[in-house]
């Protein structure tokens, strides 16, 4: 007999409400048409083809009541087996939600944290969610609806219970509360050691405050730890010539560590500690300039040295300038060469140190070691290569040690239609903060006047500008004093006046308000078709004060001594004089007239008879149109500080875009004549290729060798001046100008001083 077919239907229900009250299922078998008859049998319930249980089937209806199914979205079929008179069958697939109840398996775990630490709480739950929030001592914390709560740069507030409450289709349930304590971390230890050291050296102790239950973890860059490692004190052996990095963490009692101290000391032949250059940057300037700077470094000794360049990005150009930190950079100096790098922060990024380029103003302070800095001269000279002003402005790489305490000035700041003045300030020092306080004074003796800015405070390496500084007192004409308010680091300052059209610029360094009084020499002053000097003369104090100028001409007529002429200074004033010559003739200087002038001039500031503190430089500069409108600032050097034998002068440069220049001074303390011979050396190869014949000077007399480096067909040089004849002391100068006879360029120059031998 022929059996009849069937058709099954199943009835899920749709939803089931939780996953431990199941709604029963049911299925239906009929008998199709035109059969007749009620079917036997079982019907099996698969979930996704896998059978869950089966019913018999009673008068056409089978109900399974004991089943399981996992939570989710299902689809669930029914199978009729059929009997001896009707044929098997499957219903079409049914959806089926099954909600399942929440159950934790892992809840919250305790933490203990260190203050500024990060962590992690997180569960592992199932069953059917809607939301979650995580509660921290039972309120809700706005936005943590994740299975994973970080917490970051914990604090004491942050302590206390931590909890997540899970709401579900089944209900809701609260996990375990975890408890999070926040343990406090100890300060960074004040560290002491010492500030230089001779190669190998062994037995230097560092140390920090002892704290019971703490242990303290050092490590020793460039020399060994010999005793003393977990304790407050270490003995150290200093390795060979550079410097010796030092760091130390302090793990407390309740085993949370302090941030590092750091701490560094020279180590070499006793000389006195690290040259500072005050920027090296990568910034774009007004009018189209780039700026851009290059290092020179001469070793002017007779024995091959490395030196120890360390980076300190500079926070002025903001976060973006280069990643935080100080970064060393080891450079071997063969004896006489002379490392000419023309992008330095390019070449620090090829050494490793992380310096960004793509922020368009970057920079910071550089710090040279060597083992003995007096047999090493370092400067450096910013530039815009691709902008209208070309020549930039140097500067030199002054000894840390020898620099500012207390107080400082900075002469012959001007705000006008032509020129603005910036001051930079830095924090020489390594290792903490500084505060300065920057006042400016007016110059002008018709509207006197005292204005202080806003103290600034400086982090160790630290530099920053003011850019048209006497825009903020609205002065057209001043000076500025720099005052140490709080910490105990040396500082530098400097102003850097920029011409508004080119944006080029002339450095003007500080001078301390400590120095001693007496005659000083501006190099020279020049009156040409082509160049013209300004005078700055300022007096800093709070009486009047007479300039005795003496004046040398040294073109016109070698040696001619053009008398001494007096001018008096108000209190705090500053004269700004833009034809030094001629304002020397009006005052009674015996000055021959001439298509062109120069010579040096002896400056003594007298303030009651006796020698008073006083500032001075000049500016020569080629106002024609197609000349530089810029030119050079030389300041007046103290006759006391100039040498008596032999100084050098570095960072020397000829190709086809700049030349140099090396200029002389008698300083006229002797009446005899004197004889330098100059010492000129390949800074590529290291080898003297020239000693000249000895340039004599008279008294007071002025001397330039024009592109000392063209005819010996050197384009990186340096020069050591000797004094073979005579007992008066001297100045050495170099000026490295823009332009070759080839290549005029704008004319300006940049001042290089001399680096006095001792």
């Amino acid at each position: 007999m022929q059996r009849a077919a069937t058709v099954v239907t199943l009835d899920t229900g749709g939803t089931m409400p939780c996953q431990d009250n199941l709604r029963p299922l049911s299925a239906f078998v009929a008998v199709a048409a035109p059969g007749a008859g009620l079917p036997s049998g079982t019907v099996t319930f698969l979930d996704a083809g896998v059978p869950v249980g089966s019913a018999p089937l009673l008068d056409g209806r089978a109900t399974l009541t004991a089943y399981t199914l996992t939570g989710g979205d299902r689809a669930v079929t029914a199978r009729y087996s059929g009997d001896g008179s009707f044929v098997e069958s499957e219903s079409a697939p049914q959806p089926l939600k099954v909600l399942v109840p929440v159950t934790f398996q892992a809840d919250p775990l305790d933490a203990r944290l260190c203050e500024g630490a990060a962590a992690s709480l997180e569960v592992v739950f199932s069953g059917s969610v809607t939301s979650m929030q995580w509660r921290h001592n039972g309120q809700a914390i706005p936005g943590q609806t994740g299975r994973t709560l970080t917490l970051s740069s914990v604090t004491a507030s942050d302590a206390g219970a931590y909890d997540v409450l899970v709401v579900g289709s089944c209900g809701t349930v609260a996990s375990r509360a975890a408890t999070v304590s926040v343990e406090p971390r100890p300060k960074a230890p004040a560290l002491s050691l010492p500030s230089s050291a001779r190669p190998s050296q062994a037995g230097l102790l560092a140390r920090v405050p002892a704290h019971e239950g703490s242990v303290y973890q050092w490590t020793v860059a460039n020399g060994a730890i010999t005793a003393g490692q977990g304790a407050a004190s270490i003995t150290f052996t200093a390795g060979p010539a550079g410097v010796v990095s030092i760091s130390v963490t302090e793990t407390g009692a309740g085993g949370c560590s302090s941030p590092a101290s750091t701490g560094r000391l020279t180590v070499g032949d006793g000389s006195q500690g690290p040259r500072l250059v005050p920027i090296v940057l990568d910034v774009h300037g007004r009018n189209g300039s780039h700026f851009t700077t290059e290092l020179f470094m001469a070793n002017t000794g007779s024995t091959d040295q490395e030196a120890l360049l360390e980076y300190t990005p500079a926070s002025a150009f903001g976060p973006q300038s280069a990643v935080e930190g100080v970064y060393t950079v080891r450079q071997p100096l063969a004896a006489g060469r002379q490392l000419l790098v023309t992008d330095t922060l390019g070449f620090l990024q090829a050494a490793g140190v992380p310096v960004r380029t793509d922020s368009g103003a970057m920079g910071g302070t550089l710090r040279v070691y060597t083992a003995s800095s007096d047999a090493v001269s370092v400067g450096a000279r910013t530039t815009s290569p691709t902008g209208p002003g070309r020549a930039g402005t140097a500067y030199s790489g002054e000894l840390t040690t020898s620099m500012c305490t207390d107080r400082a000035w900075v002469p012959g700041l001007r705000e006008n239609g032509t020129d603005r003045s910036n001051l930079a300030l830095v924090n020489a020092g390594q290792d903490g903060p500084v505060t300065l306080e920057v006042t400016l004074h007016s110059g002008d003796p018709e509207a006197p006047g005292s204005f202080p800015l806003a103290p600034l405070t400086l982090e160790a390496g630290q530099w920053t500008q003011l850019d048209s500084v006497l825009s903020r007192a609205g002065l057209t004409n001043g000076w500025a004093e720099i005052t140490r308010v709080d910490g105990s680091e040396r500082f530098d300052a400097y102003a850097v006046f920029n011409d508004r059209v080119t944006n080029d610029g002339s450095f003007v360094p500080e001078v301390q308000a400590s120095a001693p009084a007496g005659p000083m020499t501006i190099p020279v002053l020049v009156r040409s078709a082509a160049f013209l000097s300004e005078l700055v003369l300022t007096n800093p104090g709070a009486e009047e004060s007479q300039a005795e100028l003496s004046y040398v001409e040294s073109l016109a007529a070698p040696g001619h001594a053009a008398g001494t002429v007096r001018f008096t200074l108000r209190p705090h004033q500053q004269l700004i004089v833009p034809d030094a010559v001629a304002w020397l003739r009006s005052l009674g200087a015996d000055i021959p007239q001439a298509p062109a002038n120069a010579g040096a001039l002896t400056v003594l500031f007298l303030r009651h008879g006796l020698p008073a503190a006083g500032m001075a430089g000049a500016r020569t500069s080629a106002p024609a149109p197609d000349g530089g409108a810029y030119g050079v600032f030389t300041p007046a050097v103290p006759v006391s500080r100039s040498p008596l034998e032999s100084a050098r002068v570095a960072g020397l440069r000829q190709d086809d875009a700049v030349r140099s220049n090396l200029a002389l001074v008698h300083l006229g303390d002797d009446p005899a004549p004197i004889a330098l011979v100059l010492d000129v050396f390949d800074g590529d190869t290291g080898q003297l290729v020239d000693s000249s014949t000895p340039v004599l000077l008279g008294p007071g007399q002025w001397f330039q060798a024009n592109q000392l480096l063209a005819p010996l067909g050197i384009r990186n040089g340096w020069v050591r001046v000797r004094k073979t004849e005579g007992s008066a002391r001297f100045l050495a100068y170099g000026v490295v100008n823009d332009g070759t006879p080839d290549r005029p360029g704008t004319n300006d120059g940049s001042f290089i001083p001399m680096d006095p031998e001792r």
